[in-house]
């Protein structure tokens, strides 16, 4: 009986078949990419095709680190073999097959342990790498609709993966795993304090939120979110004055150190250290919201012009948040001609064809939305009323929103909200806020 089992178990073992075509050689590979990378090296209006590539997709590691360093604008530090230069179409084919050839290696990897793992009937194992299969273009291997119908009921009846918000927020930007919306708006037109406010509610309620600013270095954006949570005592124009209140601060400093889901990056504007701190803060501590500020302070080496960085940044992100499965929150800034009057003297709102690059940004947000902000915002400490236009919504037209502005706390809510010190408890209790 031990026998025939041996046998039945010998006859149905899984194999593993070659594909049609041949698979290539390590030194083919490397052939390849060397000499990809080399035709950049010689001609670096051929970047556009190495930005194509992710740098983790280059078997060879000196072709790997040349890579990096084209896309970084640093001197290059290797001397690769002299090769014959690739023609565009050569170009535009190997960088295809460089990451095909990735997409390869990782999938019989994957499927290599979860033979080994059914082998050794390694249950916990195998639904582990189950759960973490290979992605092709953001999109797991396999599935039916059966189960997007069925996660999608699930996802109805208990919400988003994020935790429940007042209705206002959570309709107008549901921020579900690999979501990105941008908020758009003149300088000074609050459009960071908007987005500190959503960070602040947000990793206030259980999530973990990266607040990423190529604008502000951490002294400023520490301040902002003092004066969200203590007011204009603890706020950079008290320092300029030197009246700022210490015995606030410290208190404003205690209440933002007790949320320990909110981390902020400042320092860089570097697209590519951005990526590496949005990754490692995922690993770290599960980020599930990433904060843009903004999108066209952002540097790209290597790229020429605004629409070519712009195309990079707003590409390599949006690739970033579906491999982690992050939601993201980008910031625009419109020119200063987004606010005015038409011929006849009528007011002229602001849209997003008045950011730079729009196009790009437009075609990959589930929602844009665009803050058409009073001159005299930024001055006035007291109460402002303004608008909120969503040009665009995934989800359906929702029309203008009035929305709320107080000077004072740098704090944004749109009707039907409370301020933000009403709606979210303070970490260290109720009697913390004033």
């Amino acid at each position: 009986m031990r026998d025939s089992a041996a046998s039945s178990s010998k006859e149905n073992d899984l194999t593993f078949t070659t594909l049609n075509a041949p698979v290539p050689t390590s030194a083919e590979v490397t052939l390849l990419e060397r000499r990809f990378v080399n035709t950049v090296v010689n001609n670096r209006l051929t970047i556009k095709f190495l930005r194509q590539v992710k740098l983790e997709n280059f078997f060879d590691q000196t072709a790997r680190k040349v890579a990096r360093q084209l896309l970084e604008g640093k001197p290059i530090s290797e001397a690769l073999d002299p090769t014959e230069p690739m023609t565009s179409d050569e170009m535009r084919s190997s960088a295809e097959m460089i990451n095909g050839y990735a997409t390869m290696r990782s999938t019989m990897t994957y499927g290599q342990e979860l033979h080994q793992a059914s082998r050794q009937g390694d249950l916990d194992r195998v639904r582990k790498l189950m759960s973490t299969r290979p992605s092709v273009a953001g999109q797991s291997l396999g599935g039916s609709v059966s189960e997007a119908s069925a996660d999608y009921l699930k996802q109805v009846v208990k919400g988003t993966d994020f935790k429940q918000f007042d209705d206002p927020l959570t309709s107008r930007f549901p921020l579900e795993t690999g979501a990105i919306h941008a908020i758009a708006a003149g300088p000074g037109g609050y459009k960071t304090g908007w987005s500190e406010c959503l960070g602040w509610e947000i990793s206030m309620k259980g999530d973990a939120v990266l607040d990423c600013s190529a604008e502000l270095t951490k002294i400023p954006k520490f301040a902002r979110y003092a004066q969200h949570v203590m007011g204009a005592d603890v706020g950079l124009s008290a320092y300029v004055r030197g009246a700022v209140d210490t015995h606030k601060l410290s208190e404003a400093a205690r209440i933002i150190n007790a949320n320990a889901n909110l981390k902020m990056l400042t320092g860089t504007s570097n697209l590519y250290d951005i990526k590496d701190a949005i990754r490692h803060h995922h690993d770290t501590y599960g980020t599930r919201l990433v904060i843009i500020d903004f999108l066209q302070l952002i540097s790209v080496p290597g790229t020429r012009g605004l629409y070519e960085r712009l195309e990079v940044i707003t590409g390599e992100l949006k690739e970033l948040g579906d491999e982690l499965g992050i939601a993201q929150l980008w910031l625009s800034q419109l020119n200063k001609a987004g606010r005015g009057v038409d011929a006849k003297g009528a007011p002229v709102r602001p849209t997003m064809a008045n950011a730079e690059g729009s196009g790009r940004i437009e075609q990959l947000a589930w929602s844009v939305a665009v803050i058409d902000t009073p001159r005299d915002s930024g001055v006035n400490p007291g109460l402002k009323e303004t608008t909120v236009y969503f040009d665009k919504s995934r989800y359906g037209g929702t029309g203008p929103v009035k929305a709320y502005i107080r000077g004072e706390h740098y704090d944004f809510w749109l009707e039907g909200q409370k301020p933000l010190l009403d709606r979210v408890p303070s970490p260290l209790g109720s009697t913390a806020l004033i």
